[in-house]
């Protein structure tokens, strides 16, 4: 048998049939003992006699302080058991319990079909055991194990066993006498009737306590494993306290590819043996010469086994996921192989279970772990083997481990920060399963798809939060895709966050001043807008200020930077007489926010002063003649507009229009004589009124005339009547049509 810590051993080589019971203690399933320590497994009555077909009771009286209130959690074990001749324990439902630091004792223990427990795994601070006084029903897989750091782990034994399962002991195992057939003491000697096989792995040493009968039934089979020479006790099984009486088959196996010496004897028992076995097995032949021992010669190999694996999920399992992993040990001949499989990842232990045969005669053992190493594991199963079978290890298989999923968020320091704020991105890496390894590896960031400098490739640190920062200021107002990536590991696969960065303008404040507050229409007003940001930003304010005054734009001017200062400055000669109340906007830019002044600037505008004069162009003239008078208003600013009123010797005489800073009035109404003609201009909104600075005289004289006189008959007849026409002709055209008289004479003569 191979050695190992823990060892589970047993499995008849053989069909198992039913047998008769008979009074006494009837092993007609397996008992293996490994190491120094003693195993029964019986799949009838061990220990006492039981009436044919009486099964312990289970009473699952439960009286643990655990949460739950049975017997197939260790938790509840853990509690601490009370020991007591009233407990009875009932593991059922295909529950798996291992008793690590705990050592309680109990009157019956039940294990039903399909459920486990397992007394000691050899990683327990203490060394756990387990008494049982009243009785036994094991129809599952009772196992002592692996011996701890502070020993071998045990069982004590009492009452009727009855074992259709298989019990494997690497630790301790006791056997009292004095067990009567119902269970209760009476002095009557322990009588063990092997039907099965009683296996003895090599160093091992079934014990009886002196008053012990072991029989050897036609069925029964004594195994007997062998690792060394015969002068070393601890290379191969024995029996001793007990009294045997041999029938059925002797079996010396050769364990760890050991081959005695030919003729080499084995002194198997110690104690008076009666008859003989019906069969040795393997062509070996048994000694029965010696006094109270019984030798054996020969022997053969275990039987060779092939062991494959399997996993639950062939085409891939996630890193940190459960897999089930199933070992299937198939012998080259014989029975059904009892024992254990280890699961390996490489080098890295995973697990061990015991194996068990279904009904359809399939030996396997199955473990789930989450701990398999990413990107590929290589899975093989190593079988422990038994007295009767050999250990194997199936060929490797390649099980596809993908990298966790991973989830990947960024936080931001500032969550709408200004153009020129400095903001700490920070993305946090997240496993999915609790069980996954830490996540490595590096994350980037990226803004509107272009790498961040000073942001590549940053290192995930080693503890939790799994955490990079990246620090940037943003030159503009916008809205920014930042987009932060995890490169995965082995373990972890990689995964991507998006945050939408909105950024705003830098808020800004405008001011405006005149350096000219007092003027006259005309006149150019200096107005300036002074923009100040109330953040810092990578770039000067740009954009426009629009100048109003009031609702009424005057004008819209570029920003400039004069000495730092983001400045726009206006002239306009627009302004009309009276207060004016100037604003400025400024326009803002990708960078900075659009403001308006707060306090206006009053800018005061004045009428232009004027001066007035009339010309002189035409100062003679007729009476009855259409005279045009001019008046010629001057001023600094263009635009004039209103009226002259005209004047002779100081009585309006008309009015003009001005257009294009002269007003005319004409008349033909001027009385003979002298004239002096001034003119008034009356001003406007924006310009001032005032009078000419000079007189115009115009005279007025009489238009000159001509007469000429015709006769009605010419020549005329002596007393005829003659009418004579004088016509008056004026010199001066548009002078008027003379009135008057005209005397006419003859010769001179009235």
């Amino acid at each position: 048998m191979k050695r190992r810590d823990a060892r589970v051993q047993g499995a008849a080589r053989r069909s198992h049939r039913p047998v008769a019971r008979r009074a006494g203690a009837v092993a007609a399933g397996l008992l293996v003992v490994a190491g120094t320590t003693t195993l029964f497994d019986a799949s009838s009555t061990v220990l006492g006699s039981a009436p044919p077909g009486e099964t312990l009771s289970c009473n699952d009286n439960w009286v643990g302080g655990g949460a739950s209130s049975d017997w197939d959690s260790a938790a509840n074990w853990s509690t601490g058991v009370p020991s007591g001749p009233d407990i009875s324990a009932c593991i059922t439902g295909n529950a798996n319990v291992t008793l690590t630091d705990v050592s309680p004792s109990i009157s019956a223990l039940t294990v039903a079909a399909g459920s486990s427990l397992t007394i000691g795994d050899g990683t327990g601070s203490a060394t756990p055991s387990l008494s049982i006084s009243s009785g036994l029903q094991n129809s599952g897989s009772l196992t002592v194990g692996a011996t701890g750091t502070s020993g071998h782990p045990g069982l004590s034994l009492g009452g009727p066993i009855t074992n259709s399962g298989t019990i494997t002991v690497d630790g301790t195992m006791a056997i009292s006498g004095g067990v009567s057939a119902g269970g209760a003491g009476g002095g009557i000697a322990t009588a063990v009737q092997n039907d099965g096989t009683i296996g003895v792995a090599p160093g091992g040493l079934v014990d009886g306590d002196q008053a012990t009968t072991i029989t050897n039934n036609p069925t029964g089979v004594l195994a007997f494993g062998i690792d060394g020479p015969p002068g070393s006790l601890t290379a191969y099984g024995r029996i001793t306290g007990s009294t045997l009486a041999l029938g059925g088959t002797a079996d010396p196996v050769d364990e760890d590819g050991f081959t005695p010496p030919s003729g080499a004897e084995y002194f198997v028992a110690d104690g008076p043996s009666t008859g003989n076995f019906a069969t040795v097995s393997d062509g070996a032949t048994a000694d029965y010469s010696h006094a109270d021992q019984l030798g054996l010669i020969g022997g053969a190999p275990a039987t060779a086994t092939v062991t494959r694996v399997t996993s639950s999920v062939p085409a891939g399992s996630l890193f940190g996921k459960p897999v089930g992993l199933t070992a299937v040990v198939t012998p080259t001949s014989g029975g059904d192989p009892t024992g254990s499989v280890s699961f390996f990842a490489g080098d890295l232990p995973l697990g061990s279970s015991p194996v068990t045969t279904s009904p359809a005669g399939v030996t396997s053992a199955t473990v789930t772990t989450a701990d398999l190493p990413a990107p590929d594991a290589s899975i093989t199963a190593s079988y422990s083997g038994d007295v009767l079978f050999g250990p194997s290890t199936s060929t490797a298989l390649t099980q596809v481990v993908l990298p966790d999923p991973t989830t990947l968020a960024i936080t931001p320091s500032v969550p709408s920060p200004e153009a020129g704020q400095p903001v700490t991105d920070t993305a946090t890496v997240t496993a999915t399963s609790q069980s996954s390894a830490p996540p490595t590896g590096t994350v980037s960031f990226t803004e509107d798809g272009s790498p961040v400098s000073g942001c590549q490739s940053l290192a995930l640190p080693e503890g939790a939060p799994f955490q990079a920062a990246c620090t940037e200021s943003f030159g503009s107002g916008a809205t920014h895709a930042i987009v932060a990536i995890y490169s995965g590991d082995v373990d972890n696969a990689g995964s991507t966050a998006t945050l939408a960065q909105t950024v705003g303008q830098v808020p800004t404040v405008t001011a405006i001043t005149s350096s000219t507050p007092g003027t006259q229409y005309g006149q150019i007003a200096v107005l300036t807008a002074t923009i100040t940001p109330s953040g810092s930003a990578a770039v000067d304010p740009s954009g426009t200020v629009t100048f109003s005054d009031g609702s009424l734009p005057l004008g819209t001017v570029d920003v400039s930077d004069t000495g730092g200062t983001a400045t726009a400055t206006l002239d306009t000669s627009s302004l009309v007489e009276g207060a004016h109340f100037v604003t400025a906007t400024y326009s803002g830019d990708p960078t900075y926010a659009t403001s308006t002044t707060l306090t206006p600037v009053t800018v005061d505008v004045a009428e232009a002063p004027t001066t007035v004069t009339v010309d002189d162009a035409s100062s003679q003239s007729v009476v009855g003649q259409t005279v045009v008078f001019t008046a010629s208003i001057a001023s600094p600013a263009p635009g004039i507009t209103g009226t002259v009123q005209f004047a002779d010797d100081g009585e309006p005489i008309g009015s003009g229009v001005v257009s294009g800073g002269q007003a005319t009035f004409e008349t033909s109404a001027l009385a003979l004589g002298a004239h002096a003609i001034t003119a008034v201009y009356e001003g406007d909104d924006n310009f001032i009124g005032g009078s000419s600075t000079n007189t115009v005289i115009q005279t007025v004289g009489q238009a000159a005339t001509a007469t000429e006189v015709t006769s009605a008959h010419d020549p005329g007849l002596v007393g005829q009547s003659i009418t004579y026409t004088a016509t008056v002709a004026v010199a001066t055209p548009g002078s008027g049509t003379p009135t008057g008289t005209a005397s006419f004479s003859d010769d001179g003569n009235p």
